[in-house]
């Protein structure tokens, strides 16, 4: 009786673990997964010689759409349909962590090359969600991805966490060629921080990691290296490092971003001659920066020579290409203001609807609260709650003026005063001039949260100023609320140079009057 048992448990055991087992049966997807690192043009013959895929087994089906998705990919072959990379998504969700990661990985390839950003950053952080502490090549290129994607949507904070993420990964596992790539992506994200040594650093580190054959990347490495000099006034090191750029390349190869640095670096050393034939290969580049660049520089050089007609024909060009540079972003600024851009919280659970009907029902209380006029109670957060803003004789705007000394707008600081940093942001308000330091997901949260509570205020002032950046009316708010130098400097992870251009920049659009009733009454 005990080995009939034991024999019906095993047949179980084993039957059990064959409906299971993972293990692919076709030879052609083994061979095919075997070569896509080293031969991916070879994988994809191997993945276009099978026939008919949809008869083969549901695991090879869903391995088969993986490896000819990712061949795709590797091959340069643009996207245009999510239907086979889904197949492999729906299939590995609830089993394989590896092969579920990497599916997401490619659906998120799939909606680069569709388009489709929102649905891109949501795949991309579904892959990362699923990789959860592990390390490996794949995370490093998701990271690297999501920085990309959050450069774009000018989320600079997040964009340089996943840089590093990108970068560290890649030092620890020792692949030079990723080191190399990385490492400029990390450089890149602490340009836009405007963390000039930082920048330097990395870009240096790259060119430690390169191949002596890859005269490519070494000459886009100099070029940029050389373009970060440039911006910081050290013109003979701008010229050491764009003139090994140019004579590293081959002539067809130049990068036009280089080309153009080297015009503006001999115009600011007052050699014309020289800037011209650098800058006017540049008037034929594809990015319309640089067109526009060479075209501002070369109105001022033919401007210092006395040749109306060239001036005022490169002025015209440029202030052509700069009004549609303006109205993208004001179009990209605006869809960010009315919520149409993706959300940027990674690794956040969802929350219950339970959850989320007590926040409602919370706000709408408040809200009411505050409307008729109840004293305040319990707050601690030291902002003024009645927030006195005299400026309604200044303000030129009557729905600015309305929403700031609306009833709204108290209730609004009220919220604020609830929330969960509320203890920070009472700190910055009392002594700005303290040392502070706030972690990257701190300031992220708050910037956040600050905009959302005061849309109404942003959405008036971005009506009546489109050209004001998502930055230049987050800087609005915090000056409106109190904030002095030093704290917006710490919230907004600004220098203090960077932080008076962007009001200088704040007070061109807006006029002096507003810009001292927001900047200077406080």
């Amino acid at each position: 009786m005990s080995k009939t048992i034991l024999t019906l448990i095993s047949f179980l055991l084993l039957f059990c673990f064959s409906c299971t087992s993972e293990k692919i049966s076709n030879t052609v997807l083994l061979q095919a997964d075997s070569l896509m690192e080293c031969c991916a043009d070879s994988a994809l013959l191997l993945l276009q010689s099978i026939e008919q895929p949809p008869e083969m087994k549901k695991r090879d089906q869903a391995f088969y759409a993986l490896l000819k998705t990712q061949a795709d990919d590797k091959n340069y072959i643009t996207h245009t349909s999510d239907s086979l990379i889904q197949v492999a998504v729906d299939y590995y969700k609830n089993r394989n962590v590896d092969k579920k990661a990497k599916a997401y990985f490619y659906l998120g390839s799939v909606y680069r090359d569709m388009g489709m950003k929102s649905e891109e950053m949501k795949a991309y952080q579904e892959a990362l969600k699923t990789k959860g502490k592990k390390e490996d090549r794949l995370t490093a290129l998701i990271c690297n991805n999501l920085s990309c994607l959050y450069t774009e949507q000018d989320f600079y904070d997040q964009a340089l966490k996943m840089a590093k993420r990108a970068y560290f990964v890649s030092l620890k596992l020792g692949n030079k060629n990723d080191i190399v790539q990385f490492a400029r992506s990390l450089g890149l994200s602490y340009r836009y921080v405007e963390k000039q040594d930082s920048v330097l650093y990395y870009y240096k580190e790259a060119l430690k990691y390169i191949q002596p054959t890859d005269k490519k990347i070494t000459s886009l490495l100099y070029g940029d290296i050389g373009e970060v000099y440039s911006r910081m006034g050290s013109l003979d090191s701008a010229y050491y490092y764009l003139s090994k750029s140019i004579q590293i390349a081959s002539k067809a190869n130049v990068s036009f971003s280089t080309l153009n640095t080297m015009g503006k670096v001999y115009h600011k050393l007052g050699q014309l001659d020289s800037a011209r034939v650098y800058l006017l290969p540049c008037l034929n580049a594809n990015s319309i920066y640089v067109r526009a660049s060479a075209n501002y520089e070369l109105g001022g050089i033919e401007e210092k020579e006395g040749n109306l007609e060239k001036t005022i024909y490169y002025n015209k060009v440029y202030l052509a290409m700069n009004d549609t540079i303006d109205a993208n972003s004001r179009r990209k600024e605006t869809a960010l203001l009315i919520g149409k851009q993706l959300s940027i919280e990674e690794k956040k659970e969802p929350i219950k609807i339970i959850s989320v009907l007590l926040i409602l029902l919370l706000l709408i209380a408040l809200y009411l609260f505050y409307r008729k006029g109840k004293p305040e109670q319990q707050s601690q957060l030291l902002i003024p709650a009645a927030s006195p803003i005299p400026i309604a004789s200044l303000l030129v705007n009557e729905s600015i003026n309305s929403v700031l000394n609306s009833e709204k707008h108290q209730a609004c600081i009220a919220l604020l005063k609830q929330n969960v940093h509320c203890a920070t942001l009472n700190v910055l308000w009392k002594n700005p001039k303290h040392k502070h330091t706030l972690p990257v997901t701190t300031k992220s949260e708050l910037k956040n949260d600050i905009t959302t509570i005061f849309s109404d205020t942003i959405n008036a002032l971005s009506t009546s100023f489109p050209d004001l950046q998502t930055d230049d009316l987050y800087c609005c708010i915090l000056y409106l609320l109190g904030f002095k130098v030093r704290a917006v400097e710490v919230l907004m992870d600004l220098g203090n140079d960077a932080l008076r251009k962007r009001r200088s920049r704040i007070k061109k659009i807006i006029g002096d009057e507003l810009y001292t009733c927001i900047f200077k009454s406080n």
